[in-house]
């Protein structure tokens, strides 16, 4: 969930053939300094680096698709374009259980709420945050949690 609010809220970035997203579309990988952060009650929060690549493809509803990275389990997200900005469109989840060794069986249940990215003036590059809400599920109870990203990314092919 943490890494797919984050190439979804970068993931602003897309386009070809006159689309509104010709620019964004293509392989992008994160820079340096990006990551994403999860905060939970009576907890400190939990800061991961995002790393790897993310690809943007046009999409059939949306201006933009983002395809997570390979083994994320969030699926790809949508996009709308506006001039240099991409912009998530609302409504979105990503749902799926996995096995935590202190708590056992947990259910991730997460909602992206807000998140844009703007492309560089060099069309290589592109910049963003985003934020949303994740509901973890485990015998022990439930925390509601906040989860926002920050990121930079580079274009590193079509």
């Amino acid at each position: 969930m943490k890494r797919t609010l984050a190439l979804l809220v970068f993931l602003a970035a897309c386009g070809t053939d006159g689309s509104p997203g010709d620019d964004f579309f293509g392989t992008w990988m994160y820079n340096a300094g990006s990551s994403t952060t999860v905060t939970c009650p009576n907890s400190a929060p939990d800061t991961t680096a995002d790393t790897g690549s993310f690809t943007v493809t046009e999409g059939t509803t949306s201006d933009l698709i983002v395809v997570p990275p390979a083994g994320d389990k969030c699926p790809p997200q949508k996009y709308d374009v506006n001039g240099n900005t991409a912009t998530i469109v609302p409504g979105q989840t990503c749902m799926y259980t996995e096995n935590d060794p202190n708590l056992g069986s947990v259910m991730v249940n997460g909602a992206y709420a807000t998140g844009s990215f703007t492309l560089g003036g060099d069309k290589k590059t592109v910049s963003g945050q985003g934020a949303g809400t994740v509901m973890l599920t485990a015998a022990a109870g439930t925390a509601n949690c906040s989860v926002t990203t920050v990121l930079t990314a580079t274009k590193v092919g079509n």
